[in-house]
């Protein structure tokens, strides 16, 4: 019985991984080969070396024993088949892995075996069943002495004799396999370099590498900036060499880059300055800003750059532009009476009710109607701004449905003016200068009256109309 053990651990061994690999197909279809006795063929010691790498088919030919101890053997089952060299597994010719007493059988290992290098010592489990006694499970046929081997080598070294001596290690390492290097370089092909940069080039690494580049460099990596055709000369341990394909490197003229207006540049505060890089066509950075089109709009000091970008990755930076932001300074107005007066400018346009009076350009203006006063003040450095609106009542009389009681017209006069008013014939008017003094009074005759202020001098006066105990006033210029 241990004998018929051993056979199946030696086959099995062969077979499993270092985990019971058993084959993913059920069973294989090798026709069985009867022997004279009970037994196994190949032997250990004439089972050939598993190479790393190369695939292998190992047959095994075995017969179960018919009686152990004068006890039958019914049935003999492989349940586990654990320390196989990585890589391989097993299958048999028996459903279950189950054969009667006295059955033949056959046991294929198959696989690609992956390492490492080694002898490995098989444990295989079996469950035999005995006529009369049962089934004894998980009988370990390592235990009765007998063992079983399978090795594993390199490719280019001989198969080491087997190793039966006692202890009996589970693995049994070897030397390290010494392979044929390897030669590539990173990055690989045609390589566009931006002119005035440089490009690392990296070869291959492995164990113990030594290489000699195409430069005269004997560094794994090198840095490059000049156009050519680079390769590496990779050697192992063994001086073994190899060659890798070479990389191209070809210089690539930086982008030509250009932001007008040159500059420097100025703008008055709440303005904006238009920025354009050229030529069209690339991607753009600019500086002390996030944009990245092509024309940009600023309206903050500083000094600007772009930084462009080609279609090979290459990149230039413009050069500088430098912005001013210049102050406009808000002007006030000053109202005396019915006159206002601008803060000093070199330019003044005044508005009313947020309309331009064309006209009306120098530093004071008369107001002859209500309303809200603006005016638009250009400073010394070119820079304007609108004032605050100055608010003017009382300069006409109005009743409440809009229709003018007391007014007159044009206003400001060269000398001629007329005072219009609706229901006051037989009141009396009386006109006062700018110091209060009376310089013309009269009973009113007519809703429409010519009064003659040629005779007066420039200047700003009033107009009032008694009417009862009520006085109504309206204030008017004179022009020469």
């Amino acid at each position: 019985m241990k004998k018929i053990l051993l056979s199946f651990l030696a086959v099995t061994l062969m077979a499993a991984g270092a985990q019971a690999q058993h084959c993913a197909a059920a069973t294989n279809s090798v026709t069985p080969v009867p022997f004279g006795s009970p037994g196994l063929q190949p032997y250990p010691e004439n089972l050939p070396c598993t190479v790393i790498g190369v695939p292998v088919i190992d047959t095994i030919y075995f017969q179960n024993f018919t009686t152990v101890q004068s006890l039958p053997v019914q049935s003999l089952k492989i349940d586990t088949i654990s320390n196989l060299p990585p890589g391989l597994c097993w299958t048999t010719n028996a459903a279950n892995n189950t054969f009667a007493g006295g059955a033949a059988g056959v046991i294929v290992v198959s696989g690609t075996p992956t390492g490492p290098v080694g002898q490995y010592q098989l444990r295989i489990i079996v469950d035999v069943t005995l006529t009369g006694i049962g089934t004894l499970p998980n009988q370990n046929a390592a235990q009765s002495g007998l063992r079983y081997w399978i090795r594993t080598k390199c490719p280019t070294v001989a198969c080491t004799t087997l190793d039966t001596a006692s202890p009996y290690p589970a693995y049994e390492a070897y030397a390290a396999c010494v392979g044929p290097p390897t030669a590539a370089i990173s990055p690989a092909g045609n390589i566009n370099l931006c002119s005035g940069s440089s490009q690392t080039l990296t070869a291959s690494s492995g164990t113990g590498y030594t290489y000699k580049w195409s430069t005269g460099a004997t560094t794994q990596s090198v840095s490059v900036n000049a156009a050519g055709s680079y390769v590496v000369t990779v050697y192992n341990a063994a001086l073994d060499s190899a060659v890798s394909s070479p990389t191209v490197i070809t210089l690539v003229n930086l982008p030509t880059v250009s932001v007008s207006p040159v500059g420097p540049d100025s703008i008055c505060q709440g303005d904006t300055a238009t920025l354009t890089a050229t030529p069209a066509g690339l991607s753009y950075a600019w500086s002390n800003t996030a944009a990245t089109t092509q024309t940009v709009y600023v309206t903050a000091s500083g000094s600007y750059t772009v930084t462009v970008t080609d279609v090979n990755q290459c990149t230039a930076v413009s050069n500088a532009v430098s912005l001013v932001v210049k102050p406009a300074t808000t002007p006030t107005i000053t109202r005396v009476g019915f006159v206002l007066t601008s803060s000093a400018g070199t330019s003044y346009q005044w508005f009313a009710n947020g309309v331009q009076l064309n006209s009306e350009t120098n530093a004071t203006l008369t107001v002859t109607a209500n309303g809200n006063y603006t005016v638009y003040v250009v400073g010394a450095n070119g820079c304007g701004a609108l004032s605050a609106a100055t608010s003017v009542v009382n300069v006409g009389i109005n009743d409440i449905n809009g229709n003018m009681i007391v007014g007159v017209y044009p206003n400001p006069t060269e000398g001629l003016l007329t005072l219009q008013t609706t229901g006051r014939t037989g009141d009396r008017y009386e006109i006062y200068d700018a110091v209060g003094r009376t310089v013309h009074q009269q009973v009113i005759s007519a809703d429409h009256m010519l009064i003659d202020m040629s005779a007066q001098p420039a200047g700003l006066y009033t107009l009032t109309v008694k009417h009862g105990s009520a006085n109504e006033t309206v204030r008017f210029a004179v022009t020469k």
